[in-house]
């Protein structure tokens, strides 16, 4: 594998080597994957990271409430909703009181896990990986 070393563009900010530093990235999360332990996931961060990418266009409503649960974590961040109003996200760590739309159960790693593309969401559905109640 050949290297290529990027110089600091005349601007000093960075955006002339954006492309590259999404290669380096890509580069490593084929290679430096390593078994991934719950205690090195902070539940708080992957729901934010999460929301982020939150693929709303086949949501087939406009309003809906997502619980996420992991019992393999400590109470406090055990729950976390997704509150998704026309297109708008929020992350609520505490019940903001509307009815969940839909409950998805599963263990924080199964969860990184299919962030970081490491398993397909199908197949943890399949799998029992996840469990899935609702609407």
């Amino acid at each position: 594998m050949k290297f290529v070393l990027v110089g600091i563009p005349p601007d000093r900010s960075g955006r002339g080597v954006a492309p590259d530093h999404r290669c380096f990235g890509v580069w490593g999360q084929c290679w430096a994957q390593h078994e991934i332990r719950p205690a090195e996931i902070d539940p708080e961060v992957l729901a934010w990271v999460m929301h982020r990418w939150l693929g709303l266009r086949e949501l087939p409503a406009d309003r809906a409430v997502l619980l996420f649960e992991f019992p393999d974590v400590e109470i406090k961040p055990r729950r976390f909703r997704f509150v998704i109003d026309h297109g708008r996200v929020d992350v609520c760590l505490k019940n903001p009181g509307h009815d969940v739309d839909l409950t998805l159960g599963t263990s924080i790693r199964t969860l990184a896990m299919i962030y970081l593309g490491q398993i397909e969401p199908d197949a943890a559905v399949r799998s029992v990986a996840i469990a899935l109640e609702g609407s």
